[in-house]
């Protein structure tokens, strides 16, 4: 089992963020709108991109990959093994199925573009975005599908050393770093 306390969680905002804004995770707000030259306006209507950190997030969740065997597991709580993962050939897909959950599984060897999708598919404001870093167990080959043994999985949670919480009402995300790691 992970001890949380013994951990240290870390995120990334703008430095004029105070600590009472900074640990208030259900807010956002704390980045810089766009310049109103990036504004869509439309009659009674005034539309921009919400600001987001996910790409520094994507970024950030590469260099933890890269450290030395690790996987990304991502949990899609959007959709479900049914869904359109069931039209996907199998060597092309980049999840795992938990009944009818989906999670995803990643590599350093993937792409920014697939790590960014398998996060954009999981970023929401809620739940938001939860995924977990792990160590590759010792003799524990991923298959080229994907798949996850169920009994692998005990393994697999024991060996996180990071965990990624979307936080600031989809805006950012709070990643929690393994004290013994």
């Amino acid at each position: 089992m992970l001890n949380i306390e013994a951990g240290q969680a870390w995120t990334y905002l703008p430095a004029d963020i105070g600590s009472d804004q900074a640990h208030d995770f259900k807010s956002g707000g704390k980045l810089p709108e766009p310049p109103e030259s990036e504004w869509h306006r439309a009659p009674g209507v005034v539309m921009y991109r919400t600001p987001s950190m996910r790409e520094f997030c994507v970024e950030r969740v590469r260099e933890l990959l890269g450290v030395n065997d690790k996987l990304l597991i991502v949990e899609d709580w959007m959709a479900k093994a049914n869904s359109y993962w069931a039209r996907i050939p199998e060597e092309h897909r980049q999840a795992t199925f938990v009944g009818d959950e989906v999670y995803w599984v990643l590599t350093a060897a993937d792409t920014f573009e697939a790590i960014d999708l398998a996060i954009r598919e999981a970023w929401g404001p809620w739940p938001g975005v939860l995924g977990a870093i792990v160590d590759r167990p010792s003799g524990w080959t991923l298959a080229s599908n994907r798949a996850i043994d169920v009994n692998a999985w005990p393994r697999l949670a024991a060996a996180t050393t990071h965990l990624i919480v979307g936080a600031y009402d989809a805006e950012g995300c709070v990643f929690w770093t393994s004290a013994a790691r």
